[in-house]
Formats: C-alpha cells, sequence, structure tokens
C-alpha cells in the first residue's frame, strides 16, 4: 500500500472508514470523526504494522504545522476512543515506547465497482498529497479562484461519479438538498471560513435549479455544529439528501472530496475526490459546465437552472474575501455583517467588475441598517449605485433583484417591494431570504394570510434560522394562535442554544400573553448570550418596562440606544415601549427625532414618518394635543401601508381621533375615527387577533361614547393576559373612567398579577 494514495473508502479491521464523510460505520454504528482524525487513521493505515515515529506522522499529517507531542496525544486518544480501543490492550493502535505509534488491524481498501462507473472519466491530473508545509494562506495562491470555481462546477460532474452499492436507489426521489458546511484540512486560520463560504456558493449553484429545494446555509450550520447523525440532521431539516466534503490546498494542489449520501440510510449516491494543479483551468471550465447540467439531469433528474451572476473575478484574491464576506454575512448579527462588509469592500476594491462582491456589500449595507446603526440614508446612497450597475449588467439575477426588493422595503414602499420580490422568488425557488423579506412586504400590508404562506416558504428552505422560523411564529401568534406559535419556537431552541434572536421573539410572545416571568427569561437569556447586544438589551428594558421596573429599564434603554442613530430592529423596540411606558422615552422628543430631519436633507420618508409617530405619541400623553395632531396626522395622513405593523398603527390612529377632538377639530376627529374603523374592519377580515389590536378596538368603543362596551373589552383582555398597567394608568382615552369601580378593580387585578410576576423572578434569581 503506497502512503499518500486517493482513497475513496477503507477497511480498518471491522470498521468502514470514509473519509469524504469524516465517518466510521460498523454494523449499523455511525461514528463522525474531526477531519484531522480522518488524516491521522489514513496516515496510520497506508502503512499498517509498521511503526511511524512522533515527527513523522506530525509532518505527515500536520502538513509541517507547528503543534507539540500534545497535540498526537490527544488525536490518539480521541481516535482509540472511536475505535473502542483501549491502550493498556490495543487492538487497533499500538503506543510502541520510545518509537512511536503503529496500526495493528487488518487494512484493505474498498473498491468502486466499475459496473457502476460511467464511461466517462475525470481527467485532471491526481497530484500525490504533500507532507511539506502550506505555502501561506488560500488568499496568496495566483489561481486559487480558478480553480475553486473549477471545483465548484465539477462536484456534481457526471463522469466521476462512483456508485458503492447495490441496488441504487431511485434518483428522482431525492428532491431536497442539503449542503453541509465544507470541512478545511489546511491550517490557516481563514482556510475555515473559505472552504464554508464555498459550500454556500455550491448550495447557491444547485438551489437555481427550479426542481430542487436546496436548504439554506444557516441551517446547514447549525445542524453541522450540532454534530447530529445523517438520519437525524434529515429529520431535522426534512432533507432526504445530504452533501457534504472537505477542502484541502498543499504545495500547490487543491484536493476537494464531496460525497452525496441518502439521509434516512446512509446510502451513499455518490462520492468523488477532485485533485487539480495550481495551474490554468480555464481551458477545462467550459467542458465542466456543460457536464453539471448533464449530471444533474442523468443523477437527480433534475431541470436547468436560472440565471446568475458567474463568480468569474479578475483577481483570485477577490474571490477569497468573497467567500469570506459570504461566510459572515450568513450570521445577521451587526458584527458579523460589518466584517462581511469589509471584505466585499476589500474584493470590490481589488476587482471593482466582480459583480456578486457589489450584490453582495449592497444587501449588507442594507441589514446593517436594520440589525445595526447604519442610517437607512446612508444604507441605501452606498447601495442603490452597486444594485443599480448588477441589475443593468445581469437583470435576470433573482438575489440582485431580491436586494431591491429589500431596500424598497426599509423605505416603506411595501406594495414595490412586493413586486420585485415576487419576481425574486419566481426566478429562484430556492431563494430563502427573499421569501422572509416577501412574508415582510406583505405583512406591513396587512396580509396576516399571505405574509404566512411566504413564511412558511422561507421557513421550509431554512428550518434552523432563527428569523425565518421567528417569522413564522409571529404570524401564527398575530393569527391567534400562540400555542402553535410557542411551540414551533421550543422545537427550534432544543437544537440552537445561541441565538439570541430565538429568545427575544419567544420573549415577545410571552409578554404579549401576559406571562411575564417567561419573559423576563427569554429576555435574560438573550442578553446573555451576547451582554453587548443592543436588541437584547432593548427587549429587557420593555419587559421591565411591563414590570413596573422604570428605572433598570430606562438605563438598559439608554444603553440599546447609544450615542449612534439606533437600527430599525431596535427603533421597533423603541416605538412599542413608547406604547407601553412613554415616561420612558426621551424628555424631549423633538430633540431626539426632529432634528434629524434638519440634519439629513436625503431622510427617507419611512423614517421621517416614524419619528413624526413618536414625536406625536409623547406630546400627546404630554397634553400638547394640538402637536400631537399635527405630528400624528403627518406620520398617517396619505399612508397606504402600516408604518410599524397594522394593530399598533390602529393605535396610533385611535390616539390621532383623540388628539384631534381634544385640539378642537370635531369633524377631523370623526373623519379620522372612521378611517380607524374601517382598519380594524380590515385587520379583523385578514385574521389579525393580538392583544395590541383588540386594545385599540376598547380605544374605538370609548371613542364611539361605548363605555360600558370598552370595559367589557378590557375585562376580557385582561383574562387573556393584557398586562400592560402602565399604558391603562396614563391612556387619556380612559380618563372619564379612572374613578369607575370596575376600571379601578382592573387595575388592581393587573397590579397583583405584575408584583406576583416580579416577586417570583426574585426569588428565583436568588
Amino acid at each position: 500500500m503506497q502512503p499518500g494514495k486517493t482513497v475513496q473508502e477503507r477497511w480498518i479491521g471491522p470498521w468502514r472508514l470514509i473519509p469524504a464523510r469524516n465517518l466510521l460505520q460498523r454494523e449499523g454504528q455511525e461514528i463522525r470523526l474531526e477531519p484531522r482524525h480522518v488524516e491521522l487513521l489514513l496516515f496510520l493505515s497506508d502503512r499498517p504494522g509498521a511503526v511511524l515515529g512522533t515527527e513523522e506522522i506530525i509532518a505527515g499529517v500536520w502538513n509541517g504545522q507547528v503543534v507539540g507531542d500534545q497535540s498526537l496525544y490527544q488525536a490518539i486518544a480521541k481516535l482509540r476512543k472511536a475505535l473502542g480501543d483501549d491502550a493498556a490492550n490495543a487492538t487497533y493502535i499500538e503506543t510502541v515506547s520510545k518509537r512511536g505509534y503503529r496500526l495493528m488491524a487488518e487494512v484493505e481498501d474498498v473498491p468502486p465497482d466499475p459496473a457502476r462507473t460511467p464511461a466517462r472519466r475525470d481527467h485532471a491530473k491526481a497530484a500525490p498529497e504533500s507532507s511539506g508545509p502550506l505555502p501561506g494562506a488560500w488568499m496568496e495562491s495566483r489561481r486559487w479562484r480558478a480553480i475553486l470555481a473549477a471545483a465548484l462546477l465539477a462536484i456534481l460532474v457526471g463522469g466521476s461519479w462512483i456508485w458503492l452499492d447495490e441496488p441504487a436507489p431511485d434518483p428522482s426521489v431525492y428532491r431536497t438538498l442539503v449542503v453541509l458546511p465544507f470541512a478545511s484540512l489546511s491550517h490557516e486560520a481563514s482556510d475555515a471560513y473559505i472552504a464554508e463560504g464555498f459550500a454556500i456558493e455550491l448550495a447557491n449553484a444547485l438551489g437555481r435549479s427550479n426542481d430542487l429545494r436546496v436548504l439554506g446555509p444557516v441551517s446547514s450550520k447549525l445542524v453541522s455544529e450540532a454534530r447530529i447523525e445523517l438520519a437525524e440532521v434529515g429529520r431535522r431539516l426534512a432533507a432526504n439528501a445530504v452533501v457534504s466534503g472537505s477542502v484541502r490546498r498543499a504545495a500547490g494542489q487543491l484536493r476537494i472530496s464531496a460525497t452525496l449520501t441518502d439521509a434516512a440510510t446512509g446510502y451513499q449516491l455518490w462520492t468523488h475526490i477532485f485533485d487539480r494543479e495550481d495551474a490554468d483551468v480555464f481551458a477545462i471550465q467550459s467542458s465542466i459546465g456543460e457536464e453539471i447540467a448533464e449530471a444533474l439531469h442523468r443523477t437527480l433528474a433534475v431541470g436547468d437552472a436560472s440565471p446568475s451572476i458567474e463568480a468569474e473575478p479578475e483577481s483570485p484574491r477577490a474571490y477569497d474575501l468573497f467567500l469570506l464576506g459570504r461566510y459572515y454575512r450568513a450570521a445577521r448579527s451587526p458584527d458579523s455583517l460589518g466584517r462581511a462588509l469589509g471584505y466585499f469592500r476589500q474584493a470590490q476594491d481589488i476587482d471593482p467588475g466582480f459583480a456578486p462582491a457589489r450584490r453582495e456589500m449592497a444587501a449588507t449595507y442594507l441589514l446593517l441598517s436594520f440589525y445595526g446603526d447604519l442610517p437607512l440614508a446612508e444604507a441605501l446612497k452606498e447601495s442603490e449605485p452597486l444594485l443599480a450597475d448588477c441589475l443593468r449588467e445581469h437583470p435576470d439575477d433573482a438575489e440582485v433583484i431580491g436586494a431591491i426588493g429589500l431596500s424598497h422595503y426599509l423605505r416603506g414602499a411595501h406594495g414595490l417591494a412586493e413586486d420585485y420580490l415576487t419576481r425574486a422568488v419566481g426566478i429562484q425557488p430556492n431563494y430563502a431570504e427573499g421569501w422572509m423579506w416577501l412574508g415582510l412586504a406583505r405583512q406591513q400590508q396587512g396580509r396576516l394570510p399571505d405574509a404566512t404562506a411566504a413564511f412558511a416558504k422561507a421557513r421550509a428552505l431554512e428550518p434552523l434560522m432563527a428569523t425565518a422560523v421567528g417569522n413564522q411564529a409571529k404570524a401564527f401568534a398575530w393569527a391567534g394562535d400562540r400555542t402553535a406559535a410557542r411551540e414551533m419556537l421550543l422545537e427550534l431552541a432544543a437544537t440552537v442554544v445561541d441565538q439570541p434572536h430565538l429568545f427575544r421573539v419567544l420573549s415577545d410572545l410571552a409578554l404579549e400573553s401576559g406571562e411575564l416571568v417567561e419573559a423576563h427569561a427569554w429576555a435574560t437569556k438573550a442578553l446573555a448570550i451576547d451582554p453587548n447586544d443592543a436588541l437584547s438589551k432593548a427587549n429587557l428594558a420593555m419587559v421591565l418596562g411591563f414590570l413596573g421596573q422604570t428605572e433598570p429599564a430606562a438605563t438598559l434603554m439608554l444603553d440599546a440606544w447609544s450615542s449612534s442613530q439606533p437600527g430599525r430592529a431596535v427603533q421597533r423596540y423603541i416605538d412599542r415601549l413608547g406604547i407601553a411606558a412613554p415616561s420612558l422615552l426621551p424628555t424631549d422628543p423633538d430633540e431626539a427625532y426632529i432634528s434629524r430631519m434638519r440634519e439629513e436633507p436625503d431622510l427617507p420618508e419611512i423614517d421621517w414618518r416614524l419619528a413624526n409617530a413618536r414625536t406625536g405619541l409623547a406630546r400627546y400623553v404630554a397634553g400638547e394635543h394640538a402637536i400631537a395632531r399635527d405630528r400624528l396626522r403627518q406620520a398617517l395622513d396619505g399612508r397606504a401601508y402600516p408604518i410599524e405593523r397594522t394593530d399598533y398603527d390602529l393605535f396610533l390612529c385611535a390616539t390621532l381621533a383623540d388628539a384631534s377632538r381634544r385640539a378642537g377639530e370635531a369633524d377631523e376627529s370623526a373623519r379620522w375615527l372612521d378611517r380607524c374603523e374601517g382598519d380594524l374592519a380590515e385587520a379583523k377580515r385578514q385574521g389579525w387577533k393580538t392583544p395590541p389590536l383588540e386594545y385599540a378596538e376598547a380605544r374605538l368603543l370609548m371613542l364611539r361614547q361605548e363605555p360600558t362596551a370598552a370595559l367589557e373589552r378590557l375585562d376580557a383582555l385582561v383574562g387573556r393576559g393584557f398586562r400592560n398597567l402602565k399604558l391603562l394608568e396614563i391612556d387619556p382615552v380612559f380618563e372619564e373612567l379612572r374613578e369607575d369601580p370596575a376600571f379601578r378593580e382592573l387595575r388592581a387585578r393587573i397590579e397583583t398579577l405584575i408584583r406576583q410576576a416580579w416577586a417570583e423572578i426574585q426569588a428565583t434569581n436568588h
């Protein structure tokens, strides 16, 4: 047996080693190994029975990387544990005192079945593994981008498929795939991120086929990190096939190993190792592109892919930076988005003609205006020229069209956003972000059933993505099914334990259901995961506001709202807190909000409307009814869609009707009251059943001079979990009920429930 030869699979005693999947199998048992440990086992099994010295093993397996003997000792110990071996009575790996280690088990390579191997072969020159040092990061390779681009296409080329067992399953049943993050077998820190970026690009390439459902990169990464068995991967992601593999570069050679596996049975549909020299591969790229379409059609019985921007930068370093950016953008946190933007910008600087970098840079700017603290005006200013260039060059690229849809959604042009996003997902049905943004655009038009359908599509493609699941769960809750929403989120929490967004949504739903202890627990958990996360601070501040803990709530809110302008996501918590506890808003809202209009002449209209809504509400509570009327009228007059969301806009609408009445504008008040009731009827027709909507309905009854009906509505609302005591105490609409015994009893009930909840929280914390 020659050291370094290409190995598809190998018997090591009764164990079957599958390097492409980092897997050991034996009598139905599967054990997943770390990539380095697979390399070690392959190295030992290349010379079974021979004693191999420590330095020789480290040089061969760690590729010249400087590591201590302890790294080898730990790796040997983990291999022994996986094999069920005992160092004292070794049957697999023997320690030879002062000399090294030897593999004692019999070794035999598993040959492919030639009867199942197609006649066409991969004629690229196979290169031996190198045991010498690696020549630096992938970014320094002259043609790494070209090699990776060719390998991306070659992964599914029909001429290199190796069928392993009989009988083969019917390939036509494989319609849902997940591409797991590829493992890096190199030692550079950036290599692992580039390998994962490569898997994201592969999934995107596969996802352009309208006949396949390819799950998104966030879910595939999370399920991979959970280290669960393959069948469980398939169950949790509702996938019936898994693509996995590894990437390694050494001494000018690139090796990409890939396997397509039946998720339920572990049956390998195909596997192959692709070796490429660091040379000009553009000559064979065209033929590889033709073969991939043929291979997909023959093996998975899928149709042609939709158009996309070809990743063909002039500079190999630009492509490396692009892959790093793709890796970081998937995380969606302000920090990761900032890093992604930096990588995309560097790629763009190196290669201004590289369209994918421009597209991703534009999308990242827009996401930072929501999740980070980048003002929307600045995000639009930076992203619009990039998207215009991309659209001009590639008018049918789904992700370009989707990013344009996102920009219109953030502007508040929700109908236009829906138009773009509908087109994007029509071109590329596997576009999970596109479906999610489409759901948001529909939701902002009040169309809850249509939004729920789009969220379901996004969740099907990203079943472990907290934002995708959270959006669908919120839609269920807003339609009145909070039990289904909670179960959906708790099921995700059983797998995903470090996603603050998931626990913030759980906290929000618990708060609206009146479960204050649970809301506080989820909010605290979210903040514990990332103590610097502004969204989690604002979330906990809102919960504390409901609990009557004004001082800590105000401190947290000021901390979340730093010296910079808060992003749209933080602003939404500010809006909700303004309704729940207006006293926690800035003491001079004009200084905080309206001054921006004087300083930013390009302020988007949606920001102007939101600023007027906030200041109008604050002035209304302060008794400045004429100013409140003017500001709220500017926020709501002429707009076709909600500026915040349907039920909260109803609260603002009723406030405007009352402010107009108190300012002596009876006709205007009546006009707005009619509009509010029309909006309420439409919201109910669309299935909205939220506590804020019911509270707004109680206010409208008071404005129609029906206090008894309003009290009945409030009483029922408290029974269903309404706990917003502070709002009930200061809401001018209910002034004439302040001394009503039934109203006072309602307030006392809520106060008792809040006091009990806070006592329980304190007891738990201590």
